[in-house]
């Protein structure tokens, strides 16, 4: 009874998904197609570094010029950002100061600085309230003793409004004007020329940025494909043998990508320390400049996110070069 049970028992207690012959032949095959794709990839990479090894001061001097030819955009975007963030500064003569009636309380000056900041022109309100504005005039004038003989407070609140880095002069004139015609403003204050002359240092910091960017681009696709075409005709005898045996293009042309990219990530870091240094040597200058229109700030490094991004781009300048060069290269040694 026990043994007509088991052969009788229902199919809900068996293997509901049996091993498929199909599935298990397709997963070795995967297997197997991956495990051929390392072996190729690590094959390229040691022909690149022995490659590497046998001209270094060559790729040396290439990896140097591409790192100073990714140099100049670096410290062009290192000025933007700092130019940029001078503008942001509160504290800076770009900022408008608007001065409230005194019979307007501190609470008031609140709901106007949210309102302020909400427009989409105005990029930051400070507010100083009237016992702040009483203190700092009482450090900053000689007459604390006739304020002492006060029983009010005669100052009125005050808002340090910064005008968004994108508004150009014209802007930032039509924004004073709807500043100084709110019921709430008994005086503006704003540094037109000063606004003038920031606005016209980012339009130019950013025009140079994208051209000398996109000249040294292409500077660097042409240098990083002259020299891999040096490579590949230096070699075209191995590349033919590797033919013959049934190499493809993808097989021949992966130790020169390798190439391509230690050219970009070694120029994008000679870049990168390029660039920290030009900020050592700048940072002093720009900060005196700064403080003769009367601002304070710190001239900041890229940081490690920027530095990054600008490996990257060198790696995607010279791996797009290598691919282009070799193509080109293996269909002329193809063709009779």
């Amino acid at each position: 009874m026990r043994r007509r049970s088991a052969e009788t028992a229902p199919a809900a207690d068996r293997d509901p998904r049996p091993e498929s012959p199909g599935v298990s032949r397709r997963s070795r095959w995967l297997s197997n197609a991956v495990r051929a794709q390392a072996r190729q990839h690590r094959y390229a990479l040691r022909e690149s570094l022995k490659q590497l090894a046998a001209t270094p001061w060559h790729h040396g001097l290439t990896t140097i010029l591409i790192g100073l030819a990714l140099t100049g955009p670096g410290l062009l975007y290192l000025t933007a950002i700092n130019v940029a963030r001078l503008g942001a500064d509160p504290a800076s003569s770009a900022a408008m100061s608007v001065f409230l009636n005194v019979d307007l309380s501190d609470a008031d000056a609140d709901r106007l600085a949210e309102r302020l900041t909400a427009q989409p022109d105005i990029q930051a309100v400070e507010v100083m309230t009237r016992a702040q504005a009483l203190a700092e005039f009482r450090e900053l004038s000689d007459y604390a003793r006739l304020l002492d003989t006060l029983h009010i407070n005669p100052l009125p609140a005050l808002l340090l409004v910064q005008p968004a880095a994108t508004l150009s002069a014209a802007q930032a004139r039509r924004l004073a004007q709807d500043l100084r015609a709110l019921p709430e403003t008994h005086r503006v204050i704003a540094d037109l020329p000063w606004i003038q002359r920031l606005s016209a240092i980012t339009r130019l910091t950013q025009r140079l940025l994208w051209l000398i960017g996109a000249l040294m681009a292409l500077g660097i696709v042409w240098l990083t494909g002259n020299t891999l075409r040096l490579h590949i005709d230096n070699r075209r005898d191995d590349i033919a043998i590797t033919a013959r045996l049934g190499g493809d293009g993808a097989f021949i042309r992966r130790p020169f990508l390798y190439l391509g990219v230690y050219y970009g990530v070694g120029g994008g870091l000679v870049a990168m320390g390029a660039v920290a240094l030009g900020r050592r040597l700048i940072a002093t200058p720009a900060q005196h400049i700064a403080s003769l229109y009367g601002a304070e700030f710190d001239f900041i490094g890229l940081g490690w996110r920027a530095a990054a991004v600008g490996v990257l781009i060198g790696v995607t300048l010279t791996g797009l070069s290598a691919w282009l060069s070799v193509d080109r290269a293996l269909r002329r040694h193809a063709s009779p």
